[in-house]
């Protein structure tokens, strides 16, 4: 019988061993994928900055094209 108790606790080790690695290996693939999913959101907001950079300097280089191609309104030569 004491053989097949520490065999038995033996086996429960082992399970035991077997499980605490599955636990770590879920937590390890969780963190990749909440590294994965901020990676993605800062690439997202990166993007984003980019695109609204560039509509802005659209914009603007159109005011400044509207700007330019309007008359002077200015009062130096009216009198």
């Amino acid at each position: 019988m004491n053989i097949a108790h520490i065999e038995a606790t033996r086996a429960t080790e082992i399970r035991d061993e077997e499980l605490r690695k599955d636990v770590e290996v879920q937590r390890a693939q969780t963190e990749l994928e909440r590294l994965r999913a901020s990676d993605v959101v800062k690439a997202t907001i990166l993007r984003e900055s980019k695109e609204q950079a560039a509509l802005a300097k659209k914009f603007e280089q159109a005011a400044n094209a509207d700007a330019s191609k309007s008359p002077c309104t200015s009062s130096k030569g009216l009198i």
